[in-house]
């Protein structure tokens, strides 16, 4: 990518979220990375497929991109881990809008997201 030959890769952001989501109980750091694994990549796919109106304005991020984000989380939360449909819930918002507004804030959404479900938890 362009911006990977200024900056580290996502590759290192995705290794140090997962690494300080381990600092929170097992489940939760396997969902957050779950999450990052799953939601953030399927938000892209949908988001650049679908299309459709854009997040607040943000031309990096789409409603539909972020809905799947939000299905795919709470589907893992609760159908994969376990966690109750409350539980599931924040965690699959918290991971969406760590996933949507990361480029606003200027932090890597592959060190966002697992720290911002856990926190979510």
């Amino acid at each position: 990518r362009p911006h990977e030959r200024t900056s580290l890769p996502g590759a290192f952001y995705f290794v140090l979220g997962t690494a300080i989501s381990l600092a929170f109980p097992l489940d939760m750091a396997r969902l957050s990375v779950l999450c990052l694994s799953l939601g953030d990549p399927v938000a892209a796919i949908v988001g650049t497929t679908v299309g459709g109106p854009r997040f607040f304005g943000d031309e990096r991020t789409s409603w539909s991109g972020s809905l799947a984000c939000f299905a795919i989380s709470f589907v893992l939360g609760v159908g994969v881990m376990g966690f109750d449909a409350m539980e599931s819930s924040v965690a699959a918002i918290s991971a969406t809008l760590a996933e949507a507004f990361a480029p606003r804030i200027g932090i890597d959404d592959n060190l966002l997201v697992p720290i911002a479900t856990c926190l979510g938890l």
